[in-house]
């Protein structure tokens, strides 16, 4: 005759055992992903250097007038809001401009400002 507890015994630790082994297999791959991440780990360095470019804020006001496009349709191009773009020409800026933010410009304007970095 079959012993039903022990029946119920077996199948409780058979799904004990198979419930461990997929915890423990599930715990080494993501550790063995965690090790292969930080062997990935790219780290960025940013040098800042800062330069100052007088009558930059001049050369932008004129590539504007001498551009056909309202301010408007300039600054939505170039994803510089008008007030911003006024304290540029006026060069009413209280901390430094983006290299990227004058490259914006450019394309926008289809003119070179002239700002170089040597490296």
């Amino acid at each position: 005759m079959i012993d039903t507890d022990e029946v119920h015994l077996k199948i409780i630790v058979y799904y004990w055992q198979t419930t461990n082994n997929y915890i423990a297999t599930t715990y080494n791959r993501i550790n063995y992903w965690v090790k292969i991440m930080s062997l990935l780990m790219q780290v960025k360095r940013t040098v800042e250097v800062v330069k100052s470019f007088p009558g930059l804020g001049e050369k932008i006001k004129k590539a504007r007038e001498g551009d056909k496009r309202s301010l408007s349709k300039i600054c939505r191009e170039s994803g510089i809001s008008r007030p911003y773009w006024y304290q540029l020409e006026n060069e009413q800026i209280y901390s430094s401009v983006s290299e990227e933010m004058i490259r914006r410009i450019e394309a926008t304007l289809g003119v070179d400002l002239g700002v170089i970095f040597e490296d």
